[in-house]
């Protein structure tokens, strides 16, 4: 196909995770013959070849990609063009370890989807150190995650779990898409505006956020941010405070 077609630059490959080792064979010979791609999606589930492969990928822009297995980091630092990814996979912690993989890239957009059974929120937390650790603090603008609904959670989570994104100052869309019970005060809700004034796009839950101690004049803060225009977060109203007016 590449040798036919040498200007593609872009391909989605349609399969699911038990699509037997003839995808794999068939991601491993992609991986190997496509390095003119500016988009690759749905590549997966990822083998450590199609890895090195991608990494060394100079005009790839735009990665989906499924992870279900422990990967080792290429050899050398990659993905030098790549300003948008999606990652899939069954744990938090095997996509953390493919975002450390990312460390000279200049992202923008980051999406991660964990499909696994379990999960807790520590893990979300080191998670969000590795992407504060590795990922460009001045080109990061987007971050979504999202978590399996029917996996099972035993803790809450709070603000300690957000604090690592504090580094991205940069940040204008967060998208938590989980269903676990978050504390956050009004402390925390000061601390994003600080962090992110250029905020457009805040979601923080699902559903069930119903343990947080954000109050009405602390929701304030958030709504003075100029560009802010979607916003969902758990507020507790039962007390109007005595500075709302002010």
């Amino acid at each position: 196909m590449f040798s036919t077609f040498p200007s593609i630059k872009e391909v989605t490959v349609r399969g699911s995770p038990d699509s037997g080792d003839y995808a794999a064979r068939a991601i491993s010979e992609l991986g190997s013959q496509g390095h003119s791609l500016e988009v690759a999606r749905g590549i997966g589930p990822l083998s450590q070849d199609v890895v090195e492969h991608l990494a060394g990928y100079k005009c790839l822009r735009r990665l989906e990609v499924w992870i279900y297995d422990d990967l080792a980091p290429p050899p050398m630092l990659g993905f030098s063009a790549l300003g948008e990814v999606t990652i899939t996979g069954d744990t938090l912690p095997r996509i953390a370890l493919f975002v450390g993989f990312m460390s000279s890239s200049p992202l923008s957009e980051m999406v991660l989807i964990q499909q696994g059974d379990q999960w807790e929120p520590m893990e979300l937390t080191k998670t969000f150190d590795v992407i504060a650790l590795h990922c460009s603090r001045l080109h990061l603008q987007r971050l979504e995650v999202t978590v399996n609904p029917d996996s099972e959670v035993h803790r809450s989570a709070d603000a300690a779990t957000i604090k690592p994104l504090f580094a991205l100052r940069n940040l204008s869309c967060l998208r938590l898409m989980f269903n676990t019970p978050i504390r956050l005060g009004n402390q925390t809700v000061r601390d994003m505006v600080r962090a992110w004034p250029r905020l457009s796009e805040l979601v923080l839950g699902t559903g069930s956020w119903l343990q947080g101690s954000v109050t009405p004049a602390g929701l304030l803060h958030l709504l003075r941010l100029p560009d802010l225009h979607t916003l969902s977060i758990s507020i507790d109203a039962s007390t109007v405070d005595a500075d709302l007016t002010s």
